[in-house]
């Protein structure tokens, strides 16, 4: 809800932080997108025996679908924002690493609580 409350917040209302090796924006995207996937695992994870790379699938479509259609939204709907596709690569590179941390370092720890 976070994530969707200040994607689609006003351009005006947002500080406009400069950052001379790339812009700060598309970080914050990164992250962003990073943290969604990491709950969305938290979310589907269960201890059954099927394969995770089903939900893994699931999860990947989710964050880069939320990503695309809001960058949609932005450059139709929201005053002061601009559709921009290296914010989706952004959000969906985020998306697929946060996966990919989760599946590294939280699927073990999960399986033994």
């Amino acid at each position: 809800m976070i994530l969707l409350v200040l994607s689609l917040t006003s351009g005006d209302k947002i500080p406009d932080i400069e950052f001379d090796l790339f812009e700060i924006d598309k970080l914050v995207h990164f992250l962003f997108y990073c943290i969604l996937a990491l709950l969305m695992g938290l979310g589907f994870y269960s201890k059954k025996n099927e394969p995770f790379y089903k939900r893994g699938v699931i999860i990947i479509a989710i964050g880069i679908s939320i990503g695309f259609l809001v960058e949609v939204t932005q450059g139709t709907l929201i005053p002061n924002r601009h559709f921009d596709y290296f914010d989706i690569l952004a959000n969906s590179l985020g998306t697929m690493t946060g996966f990919l941390l989760f599946k590294k370092f939280c699927i073990n720890k999960l399986k033994t609580w």
